[in-house]
C-alpha cells in the first residue's frame, strides 16, 4: 500500500499539482474575504475575535495581512469592489476545482467531468462553495456565543473557556464535511461501494489542523524570513502553508485509492 501510495504521489507530480492549487487558492482568498464581509455584515467577526480564532491557525504576520485587508475592505467597500470580488472569487475558484477534478482523474485513470461539463460543474462548485464558507463563518462567529449560552443556563459547567481549543475541533469537524464531499464530486461516476472517502477526508482533515498548528508555531519563532523576502514574506507565507494544504488534500485521495486497489486486489485474490 505505501508502495502504492509512493507511486501514485510521484506519477501524478502531486507537488507540481499543489503549487498550482496553491496559487489558485491564493487568487480566490482576498476576494473571498469581500464577499463575506458583504453578505456577513455587522455579524462578520470582529478584528480581536477573528485574531482569537486565527491564533495559533496561521503565523501572526498571516493574520495580521487578513485584518489589515479587512480594514480597507470596511473603508471603501463598494458595489464595483463587490462585483470584481465575485468574478474573480468564481474564476479562480473554479479554476481551484478544475485542478483538483484534473488531478484526481490523473490518479484513478478515469475522470468524472470533461469538456464544457467540467467548466459548468466547476462554477456551480465556486458558488456553493461560497455559501458552504458563509454558512462555516456563521457557525465559527456564533460558536463562543453557543457555549456562553450553555454557560447561563447549566450552572454547575463552565465551558466558555472551552472555546481556546474547541476551535481546533470545530475546525476539524468542518473540513472533513468539505473534503468528503470534495473528494464523491471529483470520483468518477459508478457504485458507492467501490470508492472509499472516509479514511482519506479523516486523515487529511486532522493533518491540516496539525499541521497549521505546527507550521504556524514554526514560523512565529523564526525571524529570518523578512530578510529573504521583505514586505512580501507575510503573503509567501500563506502561500507556503496552501501549499502544504494542497498536498494535504491531495494525499487524502491517494490514500482513498490506494485503499480501493488493496481491496480490490485482495477481492481478486479471494477469486483465484
Amino acid at each position: 500500500m505505501a508502495k502504492t501510495m509512493a507511486s501514485i504521489y510521484f506519477d501524478c507530480h502531486i507537488p507540481r499539482a499543489a503549487a498550482g492549487l496553491s496559487y489558485f487558492l491564493t487568487l480566490s482568498f482576498f476576494p473571498m474575504l469581500i464577499c463575506l464581509y458583504n453578505m456577513l455584515g455587522s455579524m462578520f467577526p470582529a478584528t480581536e475575535r477573528l485574531r482569537a480564532f486565527l491564533t495559533g491557525l496561521l503565523p501572526e504576520s498571516a493574520t495580521n495581512v487578513i485584518l489589515d485587508f479587512l480594514r480597507y475592505v470596511s473603508a471603501n467597500m463598494n458595489t464595483s469592489m463587490l462585483v470584481m470580488a465575485l468574478s474573480v472569487l468564481v474564476t479562480s475558484s473554479s479554476a481551484a476545482f478544475r485542478c483538483i477534478d484534473n488531478v484526481t482523474a490523473e490518479m484513478r485513470g478515469q475522470g468524472r467531468y470533461s469538456g464544457f461539463f467540467e467548466i459548468l460543474f466547476s462554477v456551480i462548485f465556486a458558488l456553493v462553495f461560497m455559501v458552504a464558507l458563509y454558512l462555516a463563518v456563521i457557525l465559527i462567529v456564533t460558536g463562543k456565543w453557543f457555549l456562553e449560552l450553555v454557560d447561563r443556563h447549566i450552572m454547575f459547567m463552565n465551558i466558555s473557556d472551552s472555546w481556546s481549543w474547541f476551535r481546533f475541533v470545530l475546525l476539524f469537524l468542518l473540513l472533513f464535511v468539505i473534503l468528503v464531499w470534495l473528494y464523491r464530486m471529483t470520483a468518477p461516476r459508478g457504485s458507492r461501494e467501490q470508492i472509499h472517502l472516509l479514511p482519506g477526508a479523516l486523515v487529511a482533515a486532522l493533518a491540516l489542523v496539525a499541521v497549521s498548528i505546527v507550521f504556524s508555531a514554526m514560523i512565529s519563532v523564526n525571524v529570518t524570513y523578512p530578510v529573504v523576502y521583505g514586505s512580501l514574506g507575510s503573503l509567501i507565507i500563506m502561500m507556503f502553508w496552501l501549499y502544504i494544504c494542497g498536498i494535504i488534500i491531495f494525499s487524502g485521495n491517494i490514500l482513498n485509492i490506494s485503499l480501493e486497489r488493496l481491496d480490490t486486489a485482495d477481492f481478486s485474490a479471494g477469486d483465484s
